[in-house]
């Protein structure tokens, strides 16, 4: 046993102080960062982020928005738009195309609410294709015809086919100077034939309808007058019981359109 204990003191006699000691933290060397280098754009070869909108573009994209480049063609660029509405480059200008063949304001309420949200659209081209429909829906796309001319917006209408009733009335309310009919278009102007918003019948009722009638009709009246060169007299003398034809050709000579199509083509090169 004393044989242990003188064996153990020996070998702890042995061991170096320093061994005992806690053993020194020595810090690792600290480690470069990374160089990085700069992001050039593969188009424009800009590198500043607050430069980079010379070629990127805010684009929506399902509901959201995110980046594009401009190099996109801008028919992919803009989705969710209306089906009946294109967009392209118009002499330069960044345009809407819409094809309106029914008349219907709330399918055009679209239309322009989508131009609000993308307000570097500055021209909405209208073709107007239509047999007729509703007075008051046609009222509904002037005012909204209206609203977008108040917001900068270039407000152009244009006739290949037919431009008839409240066709006619949506051709004439673009703006002056910028609506455009095919030579062989047609473009028809009547009275208002019926209205009918209550169904109750009484004595006075047919005269409170043509009452009526003839409210709509001077309102019409006095919007085709304000926009041609036809006067109410010529209105009420050429659509007496009766639908007035006119041509495209003839529709420029009275002022119902502003030039035709292929001279506005000829003109835009």
């Amino acid at each position: 046993m004393k044989t242990l204990v003188a064996l153990l003191v020996a070998v702890f006699l042995s061991i170096p102080i320093s061994a005992l000691a806690e053993p020194e933290y020595k810090a690792e060397p600290e480690k470069e960062a990374p160089k990085v280098e700069p992001f050039f754009c593969p188009v424009s070869k800009i590198s500043d982020n607050e430069r980079c909108m010379y070629c990127h573009q805010m684009v929506l994209e399902k509901g959201k928005q995110k980046f594009g480049l401009k190099e996109i063609t801008i028919e992919n660029n803009y989705e969710q738009k209306p089906s009946s509405m294109s967009i392209f480059f118009d002499n330069g200008v960044l345009s809407a195309y819409y094809i309106l063949d029914g008349i219907s304001g709330a399918d055009f309420l679209k239309t322009t609410r989508y131009l609000t949200r993308h307000p570097e659209i500055q021209k909405l081209i209208v073709e107007v294709h239509s047999g007729g429909g509703s007075v008051m829906e046609a009222w509904k796309v002037v005012g909204l015809m209206e609203e977008m001319r108040v917001r900068g917006v270039e407000v152009e209408t244009r006739c290949y086919g037919i431009a008839a009733s409240a066709g006619g009335i949506i051709l004439v309310a673009g703006d002056i100077g910028s609506r455009f009919v095919s030579p062989n278009a047609e473009i028809m102007i009547h009275k208002v034939w019926n209205f009918s918003m209550f169904s109750v019948d009484d004595p006075d009722s047919a005269e409170d309808k043509a009452d009526v009638l003839k409210h709509f009709q001077k309102n019409i009246n006095a919007f085709f007058a304000s926009r041609t060169k036809i006067t109410i007299a010529e209105l009420n003398s050429n659509t007496f019981h009766k639908m007035w034809w006119l041509t495209g050709s003839e529709a420029v000579d009275v002022g119902v359109a502003d030039g035709l199509i292929q001279e506005r083509s000829i003109l835009a090169k």
